[in-house]
């Protein structure tokens, strides 16, 4: 049965259930004010439930890729019951109900990429691209959701939704199979002896540590990324909030330009690759990010924020696609899977760095003066990924997008 789906059948079903991680994954942000409210919380006391969430997110992501046939049933199923614990349990069950939402995507969205990645090496970066902006349509489409049915039902309600759909679209993700990865093919077909042409362009690995020295700083820019990407989804609408108590839809809808910009961009990448090269894109976007980022700190005004709030969704659109297709290629030419650890520091970015925001904006009665820490991540990101460009040679960000004809094969 696992043999019947085609490539094009994979991507269909693999993205199809991916909008479902997108709305999970923005869940606690456009539900945060309510909660807060219903439980009687302030910031550093409900910010521990990112902070549930992206652990549970890292040890999902350190099993997904040690079985990943397992991983997209198990993760949607887990996710699902987090989902329904979420909307239907009372505080006692917040922190284990956002670990189950964490393990779940956790086990989900890394398997995802990773079949994905693996299943289409040579259009890896466009067919990236592509799932995460499916990935966006769920992120956007929920807060859009919730400010449609705000004042009329409780905003859990359709959280509650969304845990079933997950439950419900475990069992068809068993008919994807798991695709040959780097260490496999190698053992498998080991070939015959290579020049030394060869060998200087695809060496082999000399061993675990030297592995972790070459891949750790995309686990870094992993790390920054996911929680500069969570504080916005999950502080951005108690911020708007804070700025205008009145606001309320509008705060929503601003959460919602975020990820709709974010949508948008991923929708672009595979056009701004055919135009410019990987690491130029990433740059480019990177800046526009820091500076959105810088206008959500300095200018307290809604307006602003509602602009900022499109141009950091925007330049963070293609970073995490690039980043995966950079990791894998440098995975490629070490012929390793041990990658699990390196999603495991998304998990972790997403629960330290949403959390130091909630300890910052208690501290200072100000949800702003917290978004410091996403700008500060993304000065990192940028010292990062100068180093990486450099350390490479050919650069990474040399390796130009597919021809039309190749990216319409999904």
């Amino acid at each position: 049965m696992t043999g019947t789906l085609d490539r094009r059948g994979r991507f269909v079903l693999l993205s199809s259930a991916f909008v479902l991680t997108g709305a999970a994954t923005v869940t606690l942000g456009p539900i945060l004010p309510e909660l807060q409210e219903a439980w009687s919380m302030g910031a550093g006391q409900i910010s521990w439930l990112f902070a549930a969430q992206f652990i549970g997110s890292a040890f999902g992501s350190v099993l997904s890729t040690q079985r990943l046939d397992w991983s997209l049933p198990g993760g949607y199923a887990l996710m699902g019951i987090g989902l329904l614990l979420l909307a239907l349990g009372g505080p006692g069950l917040a922190l284990a109900a956002a670990s189950l939402v964490g393990l779940g995507l956790g086990s989900a969205i890394p398997a995802t990429n990773l079949r994905i990645a693996y299943d289409d090496p040579e259009n890896r970066g466009a067919a990236l691209a592509k799932v995460n902006l499916i990935w966006g349509i769920g992120a956007t489409g929920l807060p859009l959701l919730l400010a449609l049915v705000a004042g009329r039902l409780s905003l859990r309600i359709p959280v509650a939704w969304i845990g079933a759909a997950s439950l419900l679209v475990a069992l068809p993700l068993l008919r994807v199979p798991v695709p040959p990865t780097p260490a496999g093919r190698s053992s498998r077909d080991p070939g015959p002896a290579k020049d030394s042409a060869d060998t200087a362009t695809s060496p082999r690995p000399t061993g675990r540590h030297s592995d972790f020295i070459a891949l750790l700083p995309f686990a870094t820019v992993f790390f920054f990324y996911v929680g500069t990407e969570a504080t916005f989804g999950g502080w951005l609408v108690s911020l708007a909030a804070e700025l205008e108590a009145e606001a309320s839809k509008v705060a929503l809808l601003i959460g919602s330009t975020f990820w709709a910009a974010l949508l948008i961009g991923r929708g672009l990448t595979a056009s701004f690759l055919r135009r410019m090269t990987e690491h130029r894109l990433f740059a480019l976007c990177l800046g526009l990010a820091v500076f959105g980022t810088a206008l959500v700190l300095l200018i307290p005004e809604l307006s602003v924020t509602w602009i900022a709030a499109g141009l950091v969704g925007f330049g963070l659109a293609p970073l995490f696609p690039l980043t995966v297709s950079f990791m894998t290629q440098r995975a490629e030419r070490l012929r390793t899977d041990n990658t699990g650890w390196i999603f495991a520091a998304s998990g972790l970015g997403g629960a330290c760095v949403p959390w130091s925001v909630g300890q910052v904006a208690e501290l200072w009665t100000s949800t702003r003066i917290g978004f410091s820490i996403p700008l500060i991540c993304l000065t990192l990101v940028a010292l990062i990924f100068y180093f990486l460009i450099e350390e490479d040679s050919p650069p990474l960000g040399d390796v130009r997008a597919v021809s039309d004809a190749e990216e319409n094969d999904l």
